[in-house]
């Protein structure tokens, strides 16, 4: 069956905290007030709890919207749709955007003694300093969660700067990675950076 719109980014690359912008086109019988655009991890279908980003179409049947509300998605790959009356039902194909991290974060050292300070500068865009970003170390290869840090530390407010990971449990001998996350939550701003406790 032939979508009856489309949702068209105005890039297909933008830095976390960055709006996206996008327009959109359908029939003048499916235009509703009440049809939304979302963005869904790429590959998923549109369902509740899995879309980040995403806003309310007016009800003309073509227009431009920001997509400013919901949580700020991930840096990776993210398919946008737009849906009908509220709901999971498709009115387009998807169109494919990729997230890009707004930070960085790398450890002044990549080898350090279980008990030493560990020592990390960070950057990320004004659009996403906050002193409620932090650091958190997690096992090498793992997702932050919200049981699975050792060490960590907030962030000060402005976009760069430097942290000594002193709060939590000093981290086991291992491989470790270190991220840069946002707003108290477990959302990446940064690749993780690599270290190993000895």
């Amino acid at each position: 069956m032939t979508a009856a719109g489309t949702v068209t980014p105005t890039t297909t690359s933008q830095v976390q905290g960055a709006d996206f912008t996008v327009a959109f086109s359908t029939t003048a019988a499916t235009a509703s007030g009440s049809n939304w655009i979302v963005m869904v991890p790429a590959g998923a279908t549109p369902a509740s709890g899995n879309y980040t980003h995403w806003e309310y179409t007016p009800s003309a049947a073509s227009g431009t919207v920001t997509l400013d509300r919901g949580t700020m998605p991930a840096p990776g790959n993210w398919d946008i749709y737009l849906l009908a009356n509220g709901g999971y039902t498709p009115l387009s194909a998807p169109a494919h955007v990729t997230v890009t991290p707004a930070g960085t974060v790398a450890p002044t050292t990549s080898t350090v003694t279980k008990g030493s300070p560990i020592t990390v500068t960070f950057s990320t865009t004004a659009a996403t300093a906050s002193s409620s970003n932090w650091i958190a170390m997690v096992p090498a290869g793992a997702t932050p969660t919200s049981n699975n840090y050792t060490q960590w530390e907030y962030t000060p407010s402005p976009a760069s700067g430097t942290v000594t990971l002193d709060r939590g449990n000093a981290a086991a001998p291992g491989n470790y990675d270190i991220y840069l996350l946002a707003n108290q939550g477990y959302t990446p701003l940064s690749a993780p950076a690599h270290i190993t406790v000895q």
